[in-house]
């Protein structure tokens, strides 16, 4: 299984701007790999959205989804 996922907020940590993901089936799992990957990241506040959805829920993920990692807002 693989995922897109893109870094519109964390770009300038990462220095990528998307990246394809294997073996997460979780969103819990994505965000462990990404911390083991990107030493830090764990300490930056972003909202995962799965298919330009945002669930707070660790929603499964499936083969082709698009992960993006999007910075903290509020509504109104």
């Amino acid at each position: 299984m693989q995922v897109k996922v893109l870094f519109f907020p964390l770009q300038d940590f990462t220095k990528i701007k998307e990246m394809e993901v294997e073996n997460c089936e979780t969103k819990s799992e994505l965000k462990l790999f990404l911390s083991e990957a990107y030493p830090g990241i764990e300490k930056i506040s972003f909202a995962i959205s799965v298919n330009r959805i945002i669930n707070p829920a660790n929603e499964l993920l499936t083969d082709g989804d698009e992960v993006a990692l999007l910075p903290p807002f509020s509504g109104g």
